[in-house]
């Protein structure tokens, strides 16, 4: 009896309409061949192939020049399954176009956001505190660029 019972109710359960119902997913991001594709591709609800949007912040970014700390920036990238972003990249006023990067990034968040939706990944939520970025002593090639700075605790920010 409690066999039936139960196939009853999970039959009840499953003709219900459901108000805790899934959104329907988006359209699978589409592969772009080329970084400079990737910047310019589709709507926003488009979000691009992660790995190419990617390689078209990195270009973006380049070498990151810098002669003064007031020069460098950092941007977060990517996204942890329960939020916030996976990493944050050094990048240059002199040498970046910071609309084109912003833009860049939020795709790019937008693309590892579906791809941690569709795989189901986990992260273990925590929270990457952003370090800044500084410009960093001259290299082998006497030219100073950005770095990732150091992260100030959350009582000092």
């Amino acid at each position: 009896m409690h066999k039936a019972l139960r196939l009853a109710l999970m039959a009840a359960t499953l003709s219900l309409p459901s108000a805790c119902a899934l959104p329907a997913s988006p359209a699978l991001p589409q592969p772009l061949d080329q970084p400079a594709q990737a910047a310019q591709a589709g709507a926003a609800g488009s979000a691009g192939d992660a790995a190419a949007l990617l390689q078209a912040m990195l270009a973006e970014i380049g070498n990151a020049p810098c002669s003064v700390d007031a020069q460098c920036r950092s941007i977060g990238v990517g996204a942890q399954a329960c939020g916030g972003p996976q990493a944050y990249y050094a990048w240059s006023t002199l040498g970046s176009d910071a609309g084109r990067l912003a833009a860049l990034a939020a795709r790019h968040r937008q693309a590892r956001q579906f791809e941690n939706q569709r795989s189901g990944a986990v992260s273990t939520c925590a929270v990457i505190a952003d370090p800044g970025a500084a410009c960093g002593a001259p290299t082998g090639d006497g030219q100073r660029r950005c770095r990732p700075g150091r992260a100030l605790p959350t009582y000092l920010r």
